[in-house]
């Protein structure tokens, strides 16, 4: 293998798909409004605890209900123009929150994550229709680390503008999904919708989503994969810490913070090392070794007694993290029929947020029963069940031959 080949693969890809990566980094840097949205609810909204609990939750809801539908959108009037609209609507509907008394703002933000929803999954499909399959490992890998940029970057801002500036908090997310969508706009060109362009096309269309999975029932497989690696991966934000305070006390909150910093940094700064060591890897490979790699760095935690092994599991599974963000969009995109490219897109982020509404439901109800470090043993066992599941699997092309390669 040539490291400056592979090297080379990233300085080919499309200028459209460039774009589309600095829009992303724009877009997540500016996304101000998600990581502080509890914050806002209970201390200038004053919501109780569980009233906060319940607009998070159903704000997530509606986000599901959002993805499934905007799908079937991207596919009727194409991926552009599905993000232009409902990225744009997210924006709007952000900045009207400054201006509305505040019993309208809890349905605001609702329609605000359910327009999020919609044109979730046109970013993943955007980059499918401008890169040719050669690339699009290399183009995921990248699209990776623009959220990884913008996820480090955009909370140092937002803690300032929500102590400061707490208005600048939903205009500044509102101007940076302008901004984004006026990129995609000019810059990234509008492709056709397979239905538009013959009958038998607008018949493949037309066919629902379920009928295109029961013929490859290994899509099937693969997105019930996906919900027990995020099961696993959901206790990086919940029982990772409680573990750290229950083995760890006053070190706990210092101990956390480093392994989300250092989690920060491996996906920004390692991801292209890992992308270009297995570039010639099957995706079913990549995320076999994912679910591997979370067995050992999660069941890691259920012995751990010092902040050093901490770090050393954080550091073992955020490689199968990397590992497994930079296939899963390129086994979609090698497996989606072109004709419900939007649709099967839509499919793996609802797979990732069901994993993230069981894994801290089903781990806090473990802790409660049989205590924190027996989480990891079934976590362990969820992730290992993924990883067989995958290496069992056998990596093929869907069954209709009219998607794009």
């Amino acid at each position: 293998m040539s490291i400056k080949k592979e090297i080379k693969s990233y300085l080919q890809i499309p200028f459209t798909t460039y774009i589309i990566l600095l829009s992303t980094i724009i877009n997540r840097i500016g996304g101000f409004v998600g990581p502080f949205i509890t914050l806002f609810l209970a201390k200038e909204l004053g919501f109780t605890d569980t009233q906060t609990g319940l607009v998070v939750s159903f704000n997530a809801a509606v986000g599901m209900i959002g993805i499934l539908l905007g799908g079937r959108i991207i596919d009727t009037i194409g991926s552009k123009y599905t993000r232009i609209i409902f990225h744009g609507l997210h924006g709007v509907l952000y900045i009207l929150c400054v201006y509305v008394p505040n019993p309208l703002l809890i349905p605001l933000l609702a329609l605000a994550s359910f327009s999020s929803g919609i044109q979730a999954p046109s970013g993943s499909t955007l980059i499918i229709e401008n890169t040719e399959e050669k690339h699009r490992k290399s183009a995921f890998s990248m699209n990776y680390i623009a959220i990884n940029i913008g996820f480090t970057i955009g909370p140092l801002i937002a803690a300032f503008l929500f102590d400061h500036y707490l208005n600048w908090l939903f205009i500044g997310d509102g101007l940076s999904s302008f901004l984004s969508v006026l990129m995609i706009f000019i810059f990234v060109p509008s492709h056709q919708p397979q239905h538009t362009k013959n009958k038998h096309a607008k018949a493949e269309h037309n066919r629902t989503t379920w009928s295109i999975l029961k013929e490859n029932p290994h899509l099937i497989k693969f997105l019930t994969v996906i919900v027990l690696l995020f099961i696993a991966f959901s206790q990086s934000g919940f029982a990772v810490p409680l573990t750290a305070k229950h083995v760890l006390g006053d070190k706990a909150t210092a101990t956390y913070g480093m392994t989300m910093f250092l989690n920060g940094v491996l996906c920004t700064f390692v991801t292209p090392i890992i992308t270009i060591l297995t570039k010639q890897m099957k995706p079913t490979t990549a995320l076999g070794l994912n679910g591997l790699l979370y067995t050992i760095g999660f069941g890691m935690f259920a012995f751990v007694k010092t902040p050093l092994f901490f770090l050393v599991g954080t550091f073992i599974w955020t490689i199968g993290e990397i590992l497994g963000a930079t296939n899963t969009d390129v086994y979609i995109a090698s497996h989606a029929p072109e004709s419900h490219r939007g649709r099967i897109n839509a499919l793996p982020p609802l797979m990732r947020r069901a994993g993230f509404i069981v894994g801290p439901i089903l781990a806090g109800i473990i802790s409660d029963q049989f205590g924190i470090l027996s989480v990891w043993y079934i976590v362990s066992c969820f992730a290992l069940l993924g990883s067989l599941l995958l290496f069992t699997s056998r990596d093929r092309k869907s069954k209709k031959e009219n998607m794009a390669a």
